[in-house]
C-alpha cells in the first residue's frame, strides 16, 4: 500500500510521532514457541479470571465472564471488576506476571515489527502498552530515555525543541510501576476527564499531548491524524 503524499513528507521533515498499541507487543513470540509473549485484551481478562478463580473470588470472576459473553462487552468495565476482586498486592502481582517478562523469553526474530516503528525515523514514540517491547527494539538503547505518564521538564522540553535522543513515552504507564498502570476506567478518567471544566491527576501529560497533536502527525496502525 502507498503511503500518502503528506505523510511521507510529514515522516521526511521528522513530523510523524508513532502512536503505538498493543499489536505491536502481540506480535512479539515467546522463545521457541509460536505463541504470543503477551496477552490481548480479552486474554488479560480471562487470566484474571483464573486468578479470581485461585484466590476465592469467583463472584468477580463470574461477573467478568457474563460481559466477555456479551456481543460487545465492555472490557474496561471487566478490567475494573478484575482489579476490585485482585484487591491489595494481587492485583499488581496479576499485572507483573502478565507484562514483566524479560528479553531472555523473546523470539528475537519477532521483535521485527517494533523495530520497524523505530526506522520510521521519530525520536519520540508513544505506546499506550506496559511492557518493554519498544526498550528491547530500541537500535540506541544506550541514549534512550523513558517517560513516565508525566515528566514535565522532559516533555517541556522535548515541545520546545523536539526529541534528541531515542524516547519512550509511556502515557498509559509502564510495568515497572504496576500500580500506576491506566487500565481500567477510573485511571483513563484520571488522564482524560470526561467531562469540560474538569481538570485530570495528569493535567501536564495530557496537555502535552494536545500540543504533539496539533504540531505533529501522529501515525496508528496505517492510519494517521494531524
Amino acid at each position: 500500500m502507498a503511503i500518502p503524499k503528506d505523510l511521507q513528507e510529514s515522516i521526511e521533515q521528522g513530523q510523524v510521532i508513532p502512536f503505538v498499541g498493543a499489536g505491536v507487543s502481540i506480535a512479539v513470540k515467546r522463545k521457541g514457541l509460536q505463541k504470543s509473549l503477551f496477552p490481548s485484551w480479552k486474554q488479560l481478562l480471562e487470566n484474571a479470571c483464573k486468578e479470581l478463580d485461585a484466590n476465592d473470588k469467583s463472584v468477580f470472576a463470574n461477573s467478568i465472564k457474563s460481559e466477555l459473553h456479551l456481543p460487545e462487552p465492555d472490557l474496561l468495565l471487566a478490567a475494573q471488576r478484575a482489579r476490585q476482586g485482585l484487591k491489595g498486592g494481587l492485583w499488581a502481582k496479576f499485572l507483573k506476571s502478565q507484562f514483566d517478562h524479560s528479553k531472555d523469553d523473546v523470539e528475537d526474530e519477532s521483535l521485527k515489527l517494533a523495530k520497524l516503528v523505530w526506522e520510521l525515523g521519530s525520536n519520540l514514540i508513544i505506546p499506550t502498552n506496559y511492557d518493554r517491547v519498544l526498550r528491547w527494539s530500541c537500535g540506541d538503547s544506550a541514549n534512550l530515555a523513558e517517560w513516565d505518564i508525566e515528566a514535565p521538564a522532559e516533555q517541556a522540553d522535548a515541545l520546545r525543541n523536539g526529541a534528541k535522543k531515542p524516547t519512550i513515552w509511556h502515557l498509559h504507564g509502564q510495568i515497572d510501576n504496576a500500580s500506576d498502570l491506566i487500565l481500567t476506567p477510573d485511571g483513563y478518567k484520571f488522564l482524560y476527564p470526561e467531562k469540560e471544566g474538569i481538570e485530570g491527576v495528569y493535567k501536564a501529560a495530557l496537555e502535552t499531548l494536545r500540543s504533539f497533536l496539533v504540531s505533529h502527525s501522529f501515525v496508528y496502525r496505517i492510519q494517521f491524524t494531524r
